[in-house]
């Protein structure tokens, strides 16, 4: 069985400076209540990472295997897939920016 789960958010800020603590997926612990990536190179597309995630939020975290595959600046679009070591998980993430207006600051 395949689940697809999306969200959408809007946030009042310029494309650019969203995308700018986005993509560097380094700092997402500073930020991020329930993901975060360790061994994560500057340049990080096409790599190996681990991928921490707290499901509660309360920082504690399990670890699993990840691969960054695209982190497109100019697209604005982040994808990463990892899975649990026994398969019965596989999770493919996606984030892509959009502007809300087409007059919004990039």
């Amino acid at each position: 069985m395949v689940r697809t789960i999306r969200t959408e958010i809007i946030i009042d800020a310029s494309i650019g400076s969203v995308w700018k603590v986005v993509s560097d997926l380094r700092t997402w612990g500073e930020w991020n209540a329930w993901t975060k990536f360790g061994d994560v190179d500057e340049n990080p597309a096409g790599t190996d990472a681990r991928l921490l995630a707290s499901f509660d939020g309360d920082g504690t975290w399990k670890e699993y295997a990840c691969q960054i595959l695209a982190v497109d600046h100019d697209r604005h679009f982040l994808n990463w897939a990892g899975g649990v070591p026994c398969g019965l998980f596989h999770g493919n993430h996606w984030i892509i920016l959009t502007p809300e207006s087409e007059d919004e600051d990039t």
